[in-house]
């Protein structure tokens, strides 16, 4: 298992919307492909989205090790804000 905390940023039409920091962990079934799980909350939220400046989010999905990890780690997921 490994932990990570992140910062992240929705934009759109290249202007920034939305921002946040979130932390979670990574488990890692029997040394091949994990899920990753984590927990934030939305720092900045500017125009129509004003008003979930401060709200809770959930994260999670699959990650994918690939050939040359962690250079090669990707994956995509679930990104809810409540």
């Amino acid at each position: 298992m490994d932990y990570y905390a992140a910062k992240w940023e929705i934009l759109v039409d290249g202007e920034l919307v939305l921002a946040g920091e979130s932390a979670g962990k990574t488990v890692w079934r029997d040394g091949a492909d994990g899920i990753w799980d984590g927990h934030g909350i939305v720092m900045e939220a500017r125009g129509d989205f004003s008003t979930l400046k401060g709200r809770k989010t959930y994260e999670t999905g699959p990650v994918i090790k690939g050939s040359n990890p962690p250079v090669s780690f990707s994956g995509t997921g679930m990104f809810l804000i409540y």
